[in-house]
């Protein structure tokens, strides 16, 4: 981790507090520049400071950390801290970077800070979490990511080294916001494409074109608005 990372703790106990900056300390990449004991508090030194990552408490007396939403800045990030293990989906839902179990385990947190100081803060790591169906959560690295398509308020995500889907809590418009887009081109309003993955675009009518992909027998059909988006797409490329 080259820069350090600004961080807000944000929990309702005391010790939980002091123990995570503590534990915190160990890493001279992050800088502890708060402490908030309620959703409360933490709006109020977000008022006054631009902390990096919010390590933040999911449940609290008066207010939950998913309150928070709303009063951060992109490109914060968000690690909930918390007991229960079945508030994952919820985080992820909120864009959370990372979700820690109490008591946190030093080599997760080790982990978790990795991840955030891969890139510099508001740029998308080389995976992402998410939660797939059942609630599992995973990491999926971009690199094989063939594309993402629309399932109501989910999305399937095709990727390299898999033959079949797999369905991800999380919208194609909460992608558009991780994915680094001058790698990613949405295409229409269900499904978004990983431009360096593609090895042919066969123009097969008007009404009709098909994309093949490297390393992949996979094939993706598109329309004609989406093929004509992606035409033009692949020029820009070309020209830079």
């Amino acid at each position: 981790m080259n820069a350090t990372l600004k961080a807000l703790i944000v929990d309702d106990e005391p010790l939980a507090r002091e123990l995570l900056a503590s534990m915190l300390a160990a890493h001279p990449e992050v800088e502890v520049i708060g402490m908030a004991g309620s959703v409360a508090e933490a709006r109020a030194f977000l008022e006054r400071e631009t902390p990096d990552v919010l390590f933040l408490d999911m449940e609290m007396p008066g207010a939950r950390g998913l309150d928070l939403q709303g009063d951060l800045l992109p490109g914060t990030h968000t690690v909930f801290v918390t007991a229960f293990a079945d508030f994952a989906l919820q985080a992820f839902d909120f864009g959370a970077r990372g979700y820690l179990l109490k008591p946190v385990d030093p080599s997760r947190l080790a982990l978790v800070l990795e991840r955030l100081g891969a890139e510099p803060s508001g740029a998308a790591d080389a995976a992402v979490d998410a939660v797939a169906e059942g609630g599992k959560i995973s990491r999926i690295p971009l690199e094989r990511i063939l594309w993402i398509e629309a399932c109501q308020n989910y999305t399937l995500v095709r990727r390299v080294d898999l033959e079949t889907a797999v369905m991800v809590s999380r919208t194609l418009g909460e992608w558009e916001r991780l994915l680094p887009m001058q790698s990613f081109e949405r295409l229409s309003r269900s499904l978004i494409i990983h431009l360096p993955t593609i090895q042919t675009v066969r123009w097969q009518s008007r009404d009709e074109t098909f994309v093949d992909f490297l390393d992949s027998t996979q094939c993706l059909s598109l329309g004609r608005t989406a093929a004509l988006r992606l035409k033009a797409r692949l020029k820009e490329r070309s020209a830079e």
